[in-house]
């Protein structure tokens, strides 16, 4: 945590985080002492399999689930991936035809849905997108309106990892749920709240959802490590297939060492997102600040900082037309400080920004994105420099302009 303090100013927290040092301590413990396989039977196993069910359990208490709905896979993306596809094709199982399958999705999931969902709609499943606003907050009347009986599965993020925007998850899965009554459906509610422990409330009973995912890279954990809170009235089929580790939904030997770490990083995380979401809004207030002050050029993207709750506290995403943000980014990390453009999983080397594309519809805005996600440890004297070294490279830049139009 010194090097980024002292040296750089680290604003890609939505990419990854750096372990927490009480994370760190526990794994290197746990190592010291076991390396026996879970599966096994003999004491060394046993002792193995003890960690890995601890550790089941304290997530549970914390997330307020039973310790048999919570699931340890390889990363959010796999969480996401067993999710959908794993719903679909019980619903195969159970002998439901693919065109009698619809999902409710939004235009700014990230890759590991969306991409998920572009093969399922090849298959032939109908994939609905809802409407969001110029923030990307999704329009409830239009949600209302493609609820049918056909509808399967809704899938969102709870938090998007590129321009911050919160959902009202409460509001939306009540909404399902009075559908569901009415109408004697089953649709079941998927939630990628990968980058919401730091940040947000990951209590499923209040959320009111189905199964949830979660990443612990993305909350000072280990990478590798990812959570799928599945209810017990959620049928899934495996995509992977083995020892039938996990519930059988995640075959493969569980890496107990790392799973005791993500645990450990995700109840730190909620222990005291509130006290540490407060704080960092401030830092969040001063940066945007500083930058509109001298860049007026700057578009901001997605709810304002002042709507608290409707944003995560440590984003700041801005457009700024006509520059070449990718470039942008190199020559600020050359300075000391690392940004991004967009989703780290959605690679780079240009392309626009789907999230910003879809709640303004302006191309030249979704190609000239920055992304600053910021380290909570960062106060508002150490990112006001960021807004001068930006107003310099694009004062360097500007003979070399894009023509907008």
């Amino acid at each position: 945590m010194s090097f980024w303090n002292k040296k750089r100013l680290y604003m890609d927290y939505a990419a990854a985080t750096p372990i927490h040092k009480k994370v760190k301590r526990l794994m290197e413990q746990i190592e010291h002492q076991n390396f026996a396989n879970p599966g096994a039977i003999h004491t060394e196993g046993r002792a193995v399999k003890a960690i890995l069910e601890n550790a089941r359990l304290r997530l549970a208490r914390v997330l307020t689930v039973r310790p048999e709905e919570v699931l340890f896979t390889g990363s959010g993306t796999e969480s996401n991936n067993i999710a959908i596809q794993g719903i679909i094709s019980a619903l195969e199982t159970n002998k439901v035809a693919i065109d009698d399958m619809s999902i409710i999705t939004t235009q700014l999931e990230h890759p590991s849905v969306s991409k998920v969902l572009e093969k399922l709609k090849a298959k032939g499943v109908n994939v609905k997108l809802v409407d969001v606003d110029n923030v990307g907050k999704i329009d409830i009347d239009h949600f209302i309106k493609l609820l049918d009986k056909k509808v399967k599965l809704v899938t969102f993020s709870y938090a998007n990892s590129e321009i911050g925007v919160v959902q009202d998850v409460r509001k939306l899965s009540k909404i399902v749920r009075r559908f569901n009554q009415e109408n004697k459906t089953t649709i079941k509610i998927h939630l990628d709240a990968s980058q919401a422990p730091l940040w947000l409330s990951c209590q499923v009973p209040s959320l009111g959802v189905d199964i949830m995912t979660l990443d612990a890279g993305k909350c000072n954990g280990p990478k590798g490590v990812g959570v799928l809170i599945k209810k017990r009235a959620v049928d899934i089929d495996p995509i992977l297939y083995g020892g039938g580790q996990e519930a059988g939904l995640r075959s493969g030997t569980e890496n107990f060492i790392a799973i005791a770490g993500a645990v450990e990083a995700i109840i730190l995380a909620q222990a005291d997102y509130k006290s540490k979401s407060k704080e960092i809004l401030k830092t969040s207030g001063v940066l945007w600040s500083s930058i509109s002050a001298i860049i007026p050029e700057a578009i901001w993207n997605g709810p304002s900082l002042k709507d608290v709750g409707d944003r995560l506290p440590n984003n700041v995403h801005i457009s700024l037309p006509g520059y070449d943000t990718e470039f942008t980014a190199v020559e600020l990390d050359n300075k000391g400080v690392a940004v991004s453009t967009k989703s780290a999983c959605s690679g780079a080397g240009g392309g626009e920004s789907t999230a910003v594309k879809a709640i303004s519809g302006d191309a030249v805005r979704a190609q000239s994105t920055l992304r600053f996600t910021l380290d909570p440890n960062l106060k508002p004297t150490q990112v006001k420099k960021v807004s001068i070294l930006l107003r310099q490279h694009l004062d360097k830049m500007k003979p070399y302009l894009k023509v907008t139009k």
